[in-house]
């Protein structure tokens, strides 16, 4: 009887520790403030820390860098500094460091991925951190002609993803819709964050240039599944 109770103690010990250890997914930046999303909606305010607790199942996880926007107090998304598919760490930890500079898990064609065609030949997309990218745009805005700048952008998307807040800013330095068309065509399959890049459609003058746009985004995705 004595040895039956020590077990059924000891099974009580050993249950209590399980049911207090914490597991979850734990987002921290490399300090500054950012933005949590999981399929879709925010999940944390402007934080440089957010832990997901009692995380189970899969889930998309974006993480953007939080713009505050003075006029309005309010913070939105700027640049997208992490974006996957993250699986149930069983009962651990899963540390996700996020920065400007910290790219380790950001890998939009990776298998599990559906939304990156691969590219034989290429590694993992490479985003441009604030810094490169703000070389580039000027490095482009500089140009004289827009093939010259187009051109360029051409060479860049062979390698490099970007993007639709740079999409954005790439496409304003066009004057006329139809050469903003031909470039958002160009820039579309090297988008890291597409469900973004409605905002670069909006920036079209006309609804009928919006309309042949959004055609072609979805033309592109029938094509893929």
């Amino acid at each position: 009887m004595r040895k039956v109770i020590i077990t059924l103690c000891f099974l009580f010990a050993a249950f209590m520790a399980q049911a207090g250890r914490i597991s979850g997914i734990n987002i921290q930046s490399a300090g500054e403030a950012i933005l949590v999303f999981m399929d879709g909606e925010q999940i944390c305010t402007p934080t440089e820390t957010c832990f997901i607790a009692n995380y189970s199942g899969r889930h998309r996880i974006e993480v953007y860098a939080a713009r505050y926007i003075p006029r309005t107090g309010q913070s939105v998304k700027g640049d997208l500094l992490f974006q996957e598919w993250v699986s149930n760490p069983g009962m651990n930890i899963r540390e996700i460091r996020v920065g400007r500079d910290i790219r380790p898990d950001f890998r939009p064609d990776r298998p599990d991925y559906p939304d990156r065609p691969s590219r034989p030949g290429y590694g993992y997309d490479v985003v441009m951190n604030r810094a490169e990218f703000d070389r580039f745009l000027r490095t482009v805005k500089d140009k004289p002609f827009d093939s010259d700048r187009n051109k360029l952008i051409e060479t860049t998307l062979v390698s490099t993803g970007f993007t639709s807040d740079q999409c954005l800013q790439l496409v304003k330095l066009f004057s006329f819709d139809s050469e903003k068309i031909k470039l958002m065509q160009a820039m579309y399959p090297r988008i890291v964050d597409k469900p973004n890049f409605y905002l670069v459609i909006e920036s079209l003058t006309f609804q009928s240039d919006k309309n042949k746009m959004n055609e072609f985004v979805r033309k592109y995705h029938s094509q893929r599944n």
